[in-house]
């Protein structure tokens, strides 16, 4: 995006920002001493760089709950974008005790053998990555990953290499 247009959007968004405040004060009971304590530096970062995994997690894995053999997180948020196309996004929410799996070949690469990553950086589509990067659901893939990092130690083995399986194991074990 254009530097100037960037920096147009920004100041638009700070002084939205100033309004909102000074509505809860003067609207909302209970908000008269509220103030401001910080504001992103960078507008709209919800997405970042991620890795081409073994396996893409597909907006389509959402509504059909998606099983994976070597699953190693869950994930149940909503596909949480601002978006014009109504597609997905909002469309299917899950009831209580319903989730979706995320497996460890999207948390690794065939290009760098050791090499495991957890969050909005796991290998998704835009969509997909609307619900996976939440933060419970980012705790689980970080606790995966650190699990993963242990038994490719103890087993002489790439993390690209290890069995998402084995890792589920022993993070039952832990459970």
């Amino acid at each position: 995006t254009h530097a100037l247009e960037r920096s147009a959007a920004i100041v638009y968004g700070h002084q939205c920002i100033r309004r909102l405040v000074r509505f809860l004060k003067e609207m909302m009971p209970g908000f008269e001493n509220c103030y401001l304590v910080q504001v992103a530096s960078m507008l709209g970062v919800r997405e970042s760089w991620q890795i081409v995994g073994k396996l893409l997690m597909h907006e389509e894995d959402y509504p059909r709950k998606a099983r994976y053999e070597d699953a190693v997180a869950r994930g149940d948020w909503y596909i949480d974008v601002h978006s014009a196309n109504k597609s997905l996004v909002h469309q299917i929410s899950y009831q209580p005790g319903d989730y979706y799996e995320i497996p460890y070949r999207a948390m690794v690469t065939n290009e760098v053998e050791n090499l495991v990553v957890a969050g909005r950086c796991i290998s998704t589509t835009f969509l997909m990555q609307a619900s996976v990067r939440i933060i419970p659901t980012c705790i689980d893939m970080g606790e995966a990953a650190g699990m993963a990092t242990v038994l490719a130690n103890q087993m002489n083995m790439a993390l690209n290499a290890l069995d998402g399986k084995d890792i589920a194991e022993k993070l039952g074990e832990y459970c």
